[in-house]
């Protein structure tokens, strides 16, 4: 893990203390350091995963159910916020969902939106299902067409 990966997943860590304990790291075949931490969700939440935070991608990636999120960053050097951050506290507090389109099992497109936005939000058809799951279960939807 690069000292800078490493600088802000610590960051990370201080921010959200509670989740120092579960976060697990490991070595690659190649040398490198890699993160997971997964947050379970709570006991409402209808969800294939919990909130997933890891580097495993080469970069720092955000995930939920079906949808995931990718970045450069989780926090911006020299910063105590980033894009990664602000998804991370929007989908906490319920201000973004994960979205996962469907045509039948075959998953076409997910994104991270606002509730209010979800059926504007772009996806690619053809599609006959929208997932909508929220952190809290407050906006979990299956919308068939």
């Amino acid at each position: 893990m690069n000292s800078f990966l490493k600088q802000e997943f610590k960051a990370l860590l201080q921010l959200f203390t509670q989740w120092s304990q579960i976060a697990t790291f490991e070595t690659t075949d190649d040398g490198s350091m890699k993160f997971i931490l997964e947050i379970p969700a709570p006991c409402q939440a209808d969800s294939s995963t919990g909130l997933i935070l890891s580097n495993m991608s080469d970069g720092p990636t955000v995930a939920f159910d079906y949808c995931r999120a990718f970045f450069c960053s989780f926090i911006e050097e020299n910063d105590k916020t980033g894009p990664a951050f602000d998804l991370i506290t929007e989908f906490l507090e319920e201000k973004s969902v994960a979205v996962s389109w469907w045509n039948d099992e075959d998953l076409r497109w997910c994104s991270f939106v606002a509730p209010d936005e979800v059926r504007s939000a772009f996806a690619p058809r053809p599609f006959n299902r929208i997932r909508i799951r929220s952190w809290n279960g407050k906006f979990d939807s299956d919308i068939r067409f």
